[in-house]
Parts: C-alpha cells; structure tokens; sequence
C-alpha cells in the first residue's frame, strides 16, 4: 500500500516537538513512504531537509493575526504567567496548505501558538494522526494541569487563569473542543502515562488511545570517549559532573530547576554541575562550580552527554522527556521523578533511577547512587535507548497504524 503522509507542527523545525516530528518525517522517508512536513515559520534550514514546507514568515501580517489568541488572557490578571495556556480560539493556517486533501493522512504533532485551532479540526475530512505530546489537546487550555483534574470532568475555574468563575475561558475552551473533535482523530500518547491521562479525561475517554514512544536520533546522540568530551568542552576530567538542562530552564517552573537546585545543596560540593537551556542561569546558593554551556546544538549536546556522569530531569510533570533518551542514547544513567511520563523511560536500576515527587532529599540521594551507576551502565543506557526509543523501530508502528487506519 502506497501512504501519502501530511505532518502538521510548529512552530518551526527547531523546538522539542518539532524536532520529533523531523525526525520521524525523515524515518519515514528512509521507508520509501512520502511524507511531507509542514512547519508554521519559514527558516533558512529548511532547505536543507527533504519534503519540508514553511507556511509563513515571522513579522508577517499572518504572523500578527495568530498573536490574536493571546489576547484572550489578558483579562485574566491572576493567572500563573510561568505556565503555558493557549485557547486556540483564533488563528489558523489551514488555508494556506493547498494540497492537503491529495494526503490520506493528516499527522497532527504541537499545533498551537496559532498554528492550527480548535475550528480547525472540523475542517479536516482526512483520518487524523494525533501524536499527543503535551496535555493541551484534552484540557481547557492549559499544557500541562499540574494537580488540577479538571479535564477529567470538564474545564472552568481554571487555576492557572487564576479563575473562579465555572463559564471561563477554560470552560469554554473545552466546550468548543467537545464539540469541534470528529470521530476522524486517532490520538497517540507518548508515554503510558500520558496514555493513562488521555483515557481518563472527558474528551478522550471514549477512544482507543494508542501509545508510542518519542523517537530519539541515536545515531546522531551516540557515546564518545568521556575523557575526549570533557577536553573539548573544557570541562575537568577528574571530577564528577552532574548535568541537566532544558528549553527556558530557569523561566518555566514545571522543569524543576529550584528542586534540582534544593538537592544540590545537600550533595558533595565536589560534584561540579553542568547546565545548557538557558543563557541566564542564576548562580545564587549553588556552593558547587557550574559550568553553563546556555543554547547549544546536537552536536555538542551529545557531547555534555558523554561527558557528565548522570543527568538529572527534575520536571515536576513531563509527559515524554526527550532529553533523558538523549542522555541514556550517549551512555549517561538519569534520575526523574516518579510521578509522570518521565519515569516511565526509567528501568530503575539499569539506566537510573526515580525519585519521590517533589522529594528533593530523595532526589540528591538518587544522584548519589546513580553516580555508582554511572562506572558500570553505560551499556545498559545505550542498549535500552536502542531497544526503545530508535526511530527505526518507532517509524515501523506509525506505518502499521497509518495501514490499520486506512484498511
């Protein structure tokens, strides 16, 4: 059976989601199967991936138009600035796809920031893909909930809208969702986890919920030589390092950084700490020397891999956790907390270990015993990367659930 495949994500080749999307688009294309990706903003390294079509140009009168969403929140004065809520109520560049009905399948990734909205899905009469990556698809709005259950029984009073009021944006948002999603989607979750949340909630409970994993490049985030790494990076070669990292580490409270931060402060000042994500990294309270490589590329992120001795992912809640695949693709033992889709990439034991939610004492004692880990599971890291997470085995479900749907 010939596939014609069609993925939707933004906003451009560069972010977490997007990246996934790239490299599953680009394993598909190793399969002979032609598939095409669109990404919301146009980039110059575009040109350099195959079938790979930007839509819009930052600064655009387009791209001021998708910006009307966010003017939803502003009279919403209390709400958590740290989270991110998107309405999906304005937006939309559906229209600016011209061939999208020549795909028999229409893989929807990360939508939001204007990309696609809430309308748009009843505009789709294509099977719909959803590769679920975060919460928003069945919540009010927001992207992760955190403790509130709400999408279990329906939006309103939205704590991260800083809202008391049942009929708010959130309850509207879900409403309008309930009533726009068509029997046409076949949502997949990243983790068992996720998984777990999709089937619970009121807009998904009535689906098969399939799981598949994130896929990870493992060719490119492979082990070199830790002495090696650390020369080219600058880093000691006779201490122990600890590293962690993400996008807006410092910015996004969900990442964990102030429990990561809390658990160093009761481990060896020995240990040195290695941070990329961020640029800004507040060195306040940290009695440890920190090494801070801010924005860096592939290249060079597998080479911190190879270097540290342990990675840790402090996120308060993450449905996936791409970096810590990455670290265990280059060898490296993590340890997360227990309480989300992070500790379902965990074999505790053999590739880390995980952590009482929100224990930071456990969390620093985890970090000490992965440290023994780390002389010993490097192969058992690499292995289990490639057993789980490659994009070769990964693209082989897609493709068995692209012919199951359309038989």
């Amino acid at each position: 059976m010939s596939l014609k495949i069609a993925h939707l994500v933004g906003p451009d080749i560069h972010g977490g989601a997007a990246r996934g999307a790239l490299w599953l688009h680009e394993a598909l294309l190793d399969h002979h199967i032609s598939s095409h990706l669109f990404v919301q903003y146009q980039t110059k390294e575009d040109q350099a991936h195959q079938n790979v079509t930007s839509i819009i140009k930052r600064k655009s009168v387009s791209d001021y138009l998708l910006k009307a969403d966010r003017l939803l929140l502003k009279r919403y004065f209390k709400r958590d600035r740290t989270s991110l809520f998107s309405p999906g109520l304005y937006g939309g560049l559906l229209d600016k796809i011209d061939n999208l009905n020549e795909f028999d399948i229409i893989h929807l990734h990360w939508i939001n920031g204007g990309f696609l909205t809430i309308k748009s899905f009843s505009m789709i009469n294509k099977p719909i893909v959803w590769t679920i990556r975060d919460m928003w698809p069945f919540t009010g709005g927001c992207h992760y909930s955190l403790d509130c259950e709400n999408y279990k029984s329906g939006c309103g009073a939205c704590p991260q809208l800083g809202s008391q009021f049942d009929q708010d944006l959130s309850y509207q948002c879900f409403n309008f969702k309930q009533s726009s999603y068509g029997e046409n989607i076949y949502p997949v979750a990243i983790s068992p986890w996720l998984q777990k949340c999709m089937s619970e909630s009121k807009l998904f409970h009535h689906k098969k919920v399939e799981m598949i994993f994130n896929g990870v490049k493992t060719s490119q985030f492979k082990k070199i030589d830790k002495t090696d790494a650390r020369k080219k990076l600058g880093l000691p070669t006779d201490k122990v390092l600890i590293a962690t990292g993400a996008i807006n580490l410092m910015g996004d409270k969900r990442k964990g950084f102030s429990q990561f931060s809390q658990a160093l402060s009761l481990l060896n000042p020995d240990f040195d700490v290695v941070l990329f994500g961020s640029d800004e990294v507040s060195k306040a309270n940290f009695k440890q020397t920190i090494y801070n490589f801010g924005k860096i590329n592939n290249e060079v992120l597998a080479q911190v891999y190879s270097a540290i001795d342990v990675f840790v992912a402090p996120s308060i809640q993450e449905a996936f956790g791409k970096t810590i695949v990455e670290a265990m693709s280059c060898g490296a033992p993590v340890v997360t907390f227990d309480n989300s889709g992070a500790a379902n990439l965990i074999s505790s034991g053999e590739n880390g270990y995980t952590a009482k939610y929100l224990d930071h004492e456990d969390l620093a004692d985890k970090i000490k015993q992965a440290v023994k880990l780390s002389e010993t599971c490097s192969q058992n890291c690499r292995k289990y990367a490639e057993e789980n997470f490659s994009l070769e085995h990964l693209s082989r479900e897609y493709i068995a659930l692209y012919k199951r749907i359309l038989n």
